[in-house]
């Protein structure tokens, strides 16, 4: 494996906390020692998060389509009608 590969799979693994012991402390003493790797893991950490964010928003949206068709289509007027009366 390509060595960016193999340091981009080193600091997920780190982010999620599946490192052993041993390589996070090696690992953090690296992220102090060499120039660029702690940048690297905050740019790592950001794409993590925009991604979840990116995934939350998809999620929403297909939520709202669904609900969306449910609640406007008369094919489900009897299934809308059984699910609000769970509500009241």
């Amino acid at each position: 494996m390509r060595t960016s590969l193999i340091e981009i799979r080193l600091l997920e693994d780190y982010l999620q906390q599946r490192l052993s012991p041993e390589d996070k402390l090696l690992l953090e003493a690296r992220l102090l020692l060499e120039e660029g790797l702690q940048e690297r893991l905050s740019l790592q950490q950001r794409c993590y998060q925009l991604i979840q964010v990116y995934s939350r928003e998809s999620v929403r949206e297909q939520l709202q389509r669904v609900e969306h068709a449910l609640f406007t289509q008369p094919a489900h007027k009897r299934l809308v009608q059984k699910i609000k009366q769970y509500f009241l």
